[in-house]
């Protein structure tokens, strides 16, 4: 039912379902191989949990010149594993009507998607098959952060993403190899092997690895999704299934929800701020060990005073970074502080006030 021999599968364009939990280095990844000399030329589809900032796609779509340089879609907010997964399949099928212009295609998750639905999707969906295949899952692991979310208990009937998205990956990035110990890292992979036995491992810094790895390397296998989880393809091919009438399929999470305890918000301020004083308010909240451990994602876009450069903010847990990016902000365009919080327990109305008093007409 689901075998593709390697003549057909020429004929069809590779699409690669890229995961992690929230901050363990997606985008960066992407951007590592839409930056690299590899010789494909790449669609991404990107799906953001929460609010959007636009801080990814400014890191994404400006390459060395400054230039957009890559068919980048942007899926509307809601998670792509179940509430937007029929708008994914309306992307695919849309970037396929201009599959002249690109040999390959990646879609990024959200840091909270379960995979095993997506893979279904490859599946189950006639007028994908005739253009499409899953080369493989490729789970980015953060190597600093992930045994605090694989180890965390879930009430009955709630998924642990990181648990799934280890599970379900053909290939996973071990990354930020350069912030802890070779007996912690050997430890993960330990810990990775007790998830998923036959996936390949690639220790990484920065995300960056070796393309051949991971490009047209067809390890995608339905038979292995489905001994994780044998629901996926009774419910997904249940007849009443139809993207184009809700926009949703969420048939294949009924016997699995999310965490809801998890929720998002973000702020906007007009004006630039200080560096400096973003920096010392950032770090002495996240610094904080209770609440460090609450807030697991910040991204942003900012307005920096003294720089027409856009700067992008990208932290996880107590660990943060702020950097340039090639965008510039427009002589007409209004300057902007954006900032998205991710995490549980958060003191919306304080943080609000504590970004908002930084930020300078």
């Amino acid at each position: 039912m689901f075998a593709q021999g390697a003549e057909e599968e020429t004929k069809k364009v590779p699409v690669t379902l890229l995961t992690g939990f929230l901050g363990a280095g997606k985008t960066t990844f992407l951007k590592y191989v839409l930056t690299e000399h590899h010789g494909k030329r790449i669609a991404v589809i990107q799906n953001e949990f929460g609010a959007e900032t636009g801080a990814d796609t400014a890191a994404l779509i400006f390459g060395e010149d400054g230039d957009p340089s890559l068919a980048y879609v942007e899926l509307p907010n809601g998670c792509v594993c179940c509430s937007v997964r029929g708008d994914l399949v309306l992307a695919l099928e849309n970037l396929m009507t201009q599959k002249n212009k690109f040999d390959y295609i990646f879609i990024e998750t959200t840091g909270l998607a379960d995979p095993g639905p997506l893979a279904a999707t490859f599946w189950v969906d006639e007028e994908l098959e005739s253009d499409l295949y899953l080369d493989g899952i490729v789970t980015v692991v953060d190597a600093l952060n992930f045994e605090r979310h694989l180890d965390e208990k879930k009430e009955a009937g709630v998924i642990n993403e990181a648990q799934r998205q280890a599970a379900f990956a053909d290939i996973v990035i071990l990354n930020k190899r350069d912030l802890v110990t070779e007996e912690k890292l050997n430890h993960l992979e330990s810990r990775v092997r007790a998830h998923n036995a036959v996936a390949r491992i690639i220790k990484a810094e920065r995300s960056r690895v070796d393309l051949e790895q991971l490009l047209g390397i067809r390890a995608f296998d339905a038979q292995r999704v489905l001994e994780i989880d044998p629901l996926l393809v009774t419910d997904c091919t249940d007849d009443s299934h139809d993207h184009d009438a809700d926009h949703s399929c969420h048939h294949a999470h009924q016997h699995l929800r999310h965490d809801q305890s998890v929720e998002t918000f973000l702020v906007k301020a007009q004006g630039s701020l200080d560096l400096d004083e973003f920096n010392a308010w950032l770090g002495g909240m996240l610094w904080d060990e209770e609440r460090s451990e609450d807030i697991f994602r910040m991204k942003g876009i900012l307005a920096v005073e003294g720089h027409e450069a856009k700067h992008a903010l990208q932290a996880v847990h107590n660990q943060f970074e702020v950097q340039e990016t090639k965008a510039q902000w427009g002589s007409d365009e209004p300057r902007e502080c954006r900032l998205v919080f991710i995490g549980r327990n958060m003191n919306e109305e304080e943080l609000t006030a504590g970004f908002s008093a930084l930020v300078k007409q």
